[in-house]
């Protein structure tokens, strides 16, 4: 591989890649960063490799019990003009200073904001401990020639103590390009008690119907679903509070009904500002061991990313989940002497398993981890899991880099693993040593068989790619 070629290659990695958490501080800002890189970008790479929990909000029709799938709502309902709501809006002058307010986080150079014009309150309320408020505006100048109401929307959340002035507002979110007819929502998070919590506001039409799951809900089968509940908006608005939130991308969803139609969002979040826990939720999961541990690793301290992925993306609490490391071994990498590889199965409350694998390497700028996959399976004792997965210490090539490894792990009777392509053709076998082997990645790969001493297949699976906790 040229030079420049595996440069270009490892700056990507690098770039998709967080660095794995160990205290509590730590923790909090190594899942914030993962996620805020990851709104920023999608990788479109093989699918045993690659970036977890991508949730770029989005809008996003449902399909629920109803006999027709869900639809945007139909009536073209500006949901951010009108007169201004919430329990402030009577306070004129409160709200001709918060509609004054440049468009700027605190700290960040007075020019930094975008111009505004048309500006308007749409909601100020205080919620809890917190004053929030929503300002709508066109960016200027507005494209010449187009009406104003097809000008392109943006909104401005704004969040400080409750009962504060306009001065004490701080920007939170800036959401450009916003379609006037569609609601918004942000979820914004604080800590007591030792865990998270958060605070969600939904702002709807007036007239708008609001549905709430605060969480995806996994069945024994592995199946993940959502249910929805009534929220009583005020003038259409809703506000929802989780006592133990998920930190990073909200694992709530909503739903506006109009008309007889609806559509699913995700909220924003806005994550930055939140004090760390001073406790480490991932090291409150019990983790035992299938087979022996291997000699200790820098890249041991990747492991926790799989479970502080699991907590962030279902909004479990720790105490609900077990933890077991199926295998844990060393594989070759570019970057590093070696990369710690480490399979991981984590039982849920309804008895379904969630596999993940994480490589965890030393680069230059210190440690960090590589995900190769995950599944959810339903219920089933770990020990008699087969996991096929695909691991790169790089983004992989085609055909693979030496680098790369396939790891096959079975029972303790699995004694070979047949390696299969899209045809059924056999492009090897290898053998299984205490139900692992772990071999070069083969070109065209696309199913392993695991065999057990008498050639009876116990299993047969693809490589694992990424599994969708959503419940979308």
């Amino acid at each position: 591989m040229e030079e420049t070629e595996l440069r270009n290659r490892l700056d990507a990695l690098a770039e998709r890649t967080a660095p794995p958490a160990r205290e509590a501080a730590d923790l909090t800002t190594s899942v914030v960063a993962r996620h805020h890189a990851q709104r920023r970008r999608q990788w479109a790479v093989a699918a045993a490799v690659v970036a977890v929990l991508v949730l770029v909000p989005a809008v996003r029709a449902l399909t629920a019990h109803e006999p027709t799938p869900a639809a945007p709502p139909s009536e073209q309902v500006d949901v951010f003009g009108g007169p201004t709501r919430g329990s402030l809006a009577d306070d004129t002058a409160l709200i001709d200073a918060i509609q004054r307010l440049p468009w700027i986080r605190a700290g960040d150079p007075p020019d930094d904001g975008p111009s505004m014009t048309d500006l308007h309150v749409v909601w100020a309320d205080d919620v809890e401990t917190e004053r929030w408020a929503l300002v709508a505006g066109i960016v200027a100048p507005a494209p010449p020639a187009v009406p104003a109401d097809d000008a392109p929307l943006a909104v401005a959340w704004f969040v400080g103590p409750r009962g504060a002035t306009a001065d004490q507002l701080a920007m939170q979110h800036l959401i450009r390009d916003v379609d006037r007819h569609l609601p918004t929502a942000l979820t914004g998070y604080r800590t007591g008690g030792g865990v998270f919590h958060s605070t969600t506001v939904v702002v709807a039409a007036p007239e708008d119907r609001i549905e709430v799951s605060l969480r995806p809900e996994i069945a024994a089968s592995g199946t993940v679903t959502r249910q929805f509940e009534d929220v009583p908006p005020r003038e259409g608005v809703a506000v929802v509070f989780d006592t133990h939130a998920a930190i990073g991308d909200p694992t709530l969803h909503y739903r506006v009904l109009r008309n007889g139609a609806y559509v699913t969002l995700r909220p924003d979040s806005e994550v930055d500002s939140v004090p760390p826990l001073d406790r480490d939720p991932t090291a409150e999961v019990p983790v035992e061991r299938l087979r022996d541990a291997p000699s200790g690793h820098p890249g041991d301290s990747a492991a926790p990313t799989i479970i502080a992925d699991l907590l962030a993306g279902t909004g479990l609490p720790p105490d609900q989940l077990v933890a077991t490391v199926l295998w844990a071994g060393d594989l070759p990498s570019v970057i590093s002497e070696t990369a710690r590889a480490t399979v991981m199965a984590v039982r849920l409350p309804s008895g379904a398993i969630y596999v993940d694998g994480v490589l965890g390497l030393d680069g230059g700028a210190g440690p960090f981890a590589v995900h190769c996959g995950s599944e959810l399976r339903a219920a089933t004792p770990v020990e008699r899991l087969v996991v096929v997965l695909h691991c790169s210490s790089v983004p992989p090539s085609d055909p693979p880099d030496a680098g790369e490894r396939l790891i096959v792990l079975g029972p303790p009777e699995a004694t070979t693993a047949r390696l299969l392509d899209a045809q059924g053709q056999v492009l090897g076998s290898n053998p299984m040593v205490d139900g692992v082997a772990v071999v070069p990645m083969p070109d065209n790969l696309a199913t392993v068989e695991v065999l057990g001493a008498g050639g009876d297949t116990l299993d047969a699976r693809a490589p694992m790619g990424v599994a969708d906790l959503t419940g979308d």
